[in-house]
């Protein structure tokens, strides 16, 4: 190694990189849709990509499975309000 300064400073750069990236990502996340309906919107118009041509079938399906989806997260928000409801006891 003739330069090591030059291959420490490449891997600290890469370092620093990555960390604020993945802070970049954690920031973005409070942007995110966390309502179950915005989640189920968001599933929806998910379904129009894809290499699959939208049929009156494709539409139903993926109105059922954006359905389910948002079924689950409520279901999962109230399991998740009664866990925090525990913690403050």
């Amino acid at each position: 190694m003739k330069h090591p300064i030059l291959y420490r400073t490449g891997m600290y750069s890469c370092f620093i990189v990555l960390i604020a990236g993945i802070l970049f990502l954690i920031h973005a996340m409070n942007g995110a849709p966390f309502k179950s309906a915005d989640m189920e919107e968001a599933y929806r118009n998910g379904c129009n990509f894809g290499a699959r041509p939208l049929t009156e079938e494709t539409i139903e399906e993926c109105k059922r499975t954006s359905q389910m989806f948002r079924e689950t997260l409520d279901d999962l928000d109230k399991q998740m309000e009664k866990l925090n409801a525990n913690e403050s006891l």
